[in-house]
């Protein structure tokens, strides 16, 4: 069961409305392109792609440049928690 949050956000201008419509687009984009690419890593490699080298691969798309930075590499070490907690979860399962 997947769970989901869901924001009614009331009092907005429509410019402001789309605004914040395209910052979620932009930090879906990106967190996809992480993904994507530790993915990718692992199939070739055979291993973890860490936060601190996939910054700067990550560093150049164009969503990066569209978030403010902050809020970019926030969104790049969400990707990066969430692999090392399913390669860790992979490990352990390997082990029993």
């Amino acid at each position: 069961m997947y769970l989901t949050q869901s924001n009614i956000i009331r009092g907005l201008s429509k410019q402001e409305y789309t605004m914040l419509r395209e910052m979620c687009q932009y930090s879906n984009n990106l967190y996809n392109v992480a993904v994507y690419t530790i993915r990718q890593h692992y199939f070739d490699t055979q291993q973890f792609l860490r936060y601190e080298e996939n910054y700067p691969i990550c560093k150049g798309n164009e969503n990066y440049g569209l978030l403010q930075a902050g809020v970019a590499q926030q969104i790049l070490k969400m990707a990066d928690r969430s692999f090392s907690f399913f390669f860790w979860a992979f490990a352990e399962s390997q082990v029993r």
